[in-house]
């Protein structure tokens, strides 16, 4: 399943978006530009169960931060038990952070960036 999705302004306008990813970046202006600047990335990806995050572990490792979403073994509770130790694992290694977000999704980040507990409103 494709999480990020390339679509232009004018699909913006004219199409329900829902609950996907868009990438609202101009084609060749900005995505260019930025790149050669950029030192951490945000990575999607998604896990069916607990033996696919060990494809995915290495993301946070090099220094990007991971939202992993769970969605397909939230229902698992031994997997799930597994998952959340080996991501507490994980970033305790490098010195990051984890949190689990709403819709089945975990946010694990590297050392030097932090996620507020604290809710905007």
């Amino acid at each position: 399943m494709n999480l990020l999705k390339r679509v232009s302004r004018d699909d913006i306008e004219e199409e329900y978006i829902g609950d996907k990813f868009v990438d609202l970046t101009d084609e060749q202006g900005m995505t260019e530009e930025v790149s050669s600047s950029v030192r951490t990335m945000i990575r999607v990806a998604e896990i069916h169960r607990y033996e696919d995050l060990h494809k995915f572990e290495g993301i946070t490792y090099s220094g990007d931060v991971l939202v992993l979403n769970y969605s397909s073994m939230s229902k698992d509770e031994l997997g799930m038990k597994r998952l959340l130790r080996r991501s507490h694992e994980i970033v305790k290694d490098v010195n990051g952070d984890v949190v689990m977000l709403p819709n089945s999704m975990l946010l694990m980040t590297p050392s030097g960036i932090r996620i507020s507990r604290q809710k905007l409103q």
